[in-house]
């Protein structure tokens, strides 16, 4: 008598679906792809990447450096979509109008959703926490469908902001945050200080861009420090350090790590824009000296 065989764990290509989830009433919209030869029965690390205002979920999907990469690292990937006024994160000012002599039109277009006056910075201040509800529903979310190992929060200029308010006010929901061109001109000391240490990647110009502003490759960036990076080797409890050409690592209490990456050029783009699969393979390789 034949014997049968046990049945195969169900096995797909990357796939990526836009879904809906509903946060206060309001629908949002997300990106979700699965990694290459996916299978249900197992665990995947999870990265939630948060996008620059003026981006959307969809403009990913022409980009195969990037949900490519992820694909073949052995990631689940999730973009969610801000609402039309963009991503709530309360820590920024008035800024200046955005530098159109160095930004491509794109470019220009994203960084002027970026940037926003008094008025609209202290009804962001009041938001904010529907914008950290709506990403701690998307973990929960996502905790359903899919076996998570752990998750790493990433952002760009406005997404940056919103990731580091996250991961400072619910340090407990991400392994690690990915800090991509934060805007220098921000107020990240409003933050509250994590109750644990959060290992963090910070990737910028050379000098941090201000809110406003951007430049394409070989385009120098303002002159400014890197807000980010003190911020997080400050709430990490940072000491010592090593640096080379293009970055700096610090070793943090808890065996914590913040890893500092200079970009000549990058000004406010995605590291993708510089090198080809730079951002996902140097995610990976962060995320791999980190994990828990």
């Amino acid at each position: 008598m034949a014997q049968r065989g046990r049945a195969k764990p169900e096995r797909r290509s990357p796939a990526t679906q836009t879904r809906q989830l509903t946060v206060d009433g309001q629908k949002r919209s997300y990106l979700v792809q699965t990694p290459k030869d996916y299978s249900a029965t197992k665990s995947y690390p999870l990265i939630v990447l948060l996008t620059a205002n003026g981006e959307k979920p969809t403009d990913f999907s022409d980009r195969g450096d990037i949900l490519g990469g992820a694909a073949k690292l052995g990631y689940l990937l999730a973009v969610p979509s801000a609402t039309a006024d963009g991503w709530a994160h309360g820590l920024c000012g008035p800024t200046s109008a955005p530098s159109s002599a160095v930004a491509k039109p794109a470019e220009r277009k994203a960084a002027a959703a970026d940037a926003k006056p008094a008025a609209a910075a202290a009804a962001d201040a009041d938001s904010s926490a529907t914008d950290v509800r709506a990403v701690e529903a998307l973990l929960e979310e996502l905790g359903k469908q899919y076996r998570i190992k752990e998750t790493y929060l990433a952002g760009r200029a406005s997404g940056a902001l919103l990731a580091q308010r996250v991961a400072s006010e619910k340090p407990d929901k991400i392994a690690a945050v990915v800090v991509v061109s934060s805007p220098a001109d921000c107020k990240l000391d409003a933050l509250p200080p994590p109750k644990r240490s959060v290992p963090a990647l910070i990737i910028d110009s050379a000098a941090s861009p201000a809110v406003g502003t951007a430049g394409p490759k070989g385009a120098a960036a303002p002159a400014t420090e890197s807000s980010a990076a003190r911020f997080w080797t400050a709430a990490d409890g940072c000491g010592s350090s090593t640096t080379g050409a293009t970055r700096t690592d610090y070793a943090c209490q808890g065996g914590t790590r913040v890893t500092h990456i200079q970009i000549a050029g990058l000004g406010n783009v995605w590291p993708h824009k510089i090198g080809k699969e730079f951002s996902m393979r140097t995610l990976d390789g962060f995320f791999r000296r980190v994990a828990r």
